[in-house]
């Protein structure tokens, strides 16, 4: 007999909704033949973005497979068509830092010669975007895309500091980040950071030298990258957490990719120093078929409560007739 799947959990009237995209990398190798699922998320995200009130993408890293030219060029177009559509937040993970991908230093970074805050309006406060402020860390004087923050003031007039921090986060970026927590104006927004290597799959947080690559706990910790190797101003998961997210009360939500060695999924609920819970959520489906079946994240903020419903859904598996939750 077929098998019987589990009905879609429905969605409930006057939510609202954020997606967040996991590794992009395995669209976009090759020669790019799994593009085409993910154009077919994007535009299914724009089609869904009001009967849905979907209010923004958020992405974990990984967006290119090596950090080449012929990557962003394929990479661009996609997102051209959340332009003027759905405000979104970049994160950049190893595969987008660094010359060829490997992540041995951050001077190669292309993603700033394909991105500008003023392509997206909905991105840009100074045209009237979703996006109230935006804010990047800069040490050069010109705007950025390797660590940024955006305010959202979500459709139930939730207020948000959306945060996302480069690969192996350095030191001033941590203090740029917390910096940004202490202004007084975003005192009672809920924070929610993007960042690329933080859980590992095994529901656990990265945690330097005790969990490490050659006690086969954990593989891929930032310590254990080039990076770490050339200047060890690298931040894994445990010290994003001791010095950022458990001690700023915003944060309530932490999302990551880069794992992918078994099933790409993991979650920790953790309480910070105010004993507020703190979800901090793994996902990286690339293992699956076409670069990740087309699976992405989706959080509704269900109305009239504190409930927050997560579901991973594939519009690329809709269209295939295949039951597209997991």
């Amino acid at each position: 007999p077929d098998p019987v799947l589990p009905a879609a959990i429905p969605l409930t009237e006057g939510s609202w909704q954020f997606a967040v995209l996991p590794d992009l990398q395995k669209y976009n190798w090759q020669n790019g033949s799994n593009m085409a699922v993910l154009h077919e998320v994007i535009d299914w995200l724009v089609a869904q973005r009001d009967p849905l009130q979907i209010g923004f993408v958020g992405t974990v890293g990984d967006l290119t497979a090596k950090n080449l030219t012929v990557h962003w060029d394929r990479l661009r177009p996609a997102f051209a068509k959340l332009d003027g559509e759905l405000p979104y937040v970049l994160c950049l993970g190893n595969h987008d830092t660094g010359a060829n991908g490997w992540a041995r230093e951050r001077e190669t970074m292309p993603v700033n010669d394909y991105f500008d805050l003023s392509d997206n309006p909905r991105n840009d406060p100074a045209t009237g975007g979703t996006f109230r402020h935006a804010f990047s860390f800069d040490e050069g004087g010109d705007p950025c895309f390797e660590s940024t923050a955006h305010e959202f003031i979500a459709p139930d007039g939730r207020k948000f500091l959306l945060i996302s921090l480069e690969f192996s986060p350095r030191q001033a970026v941590v203090d740029w980040a917390a910096a940004l927590c202490d202004r007084p104006e975003y005192q009672e927004h809920i924070g929610v950071l993007f960042v690329h290597s933080y859980l590992y799959e095994n529901d656990t947080i990265y945690k330097w030298p005790e969990k490490n690559d050659d006690n086969g706990i954990q593989f891929g910790n930032p310590h254990g990258t080039g990076l770490a190797a050339f200047d060890d101003d690298v931040h894994d998961g445990t010290e994003l957490w001791n010095e950022l997210v458990s001690q700023k009360r915003q944060f309530r939500m932490v999302f990551c990719g880069s794992v992918s060695a078994s099933d790409g999924v993991g979650y920790l609920m953790s309480r910070n120093a105010y004993g507020d819970r703190v979800h901090q959520m793994l996902f990286d489906p690339e293992w699956r078929y076409r670069g990740g079946n087309g699976f992405f994240r989706m959080l509704e903020f269900v109305a009239g409560s504190n409930t927050v419903q997560v579901r991973s859904f594939s519009p690329y598996l809709e269209g295939q007739g295949l039951f597209p939750w997991i």
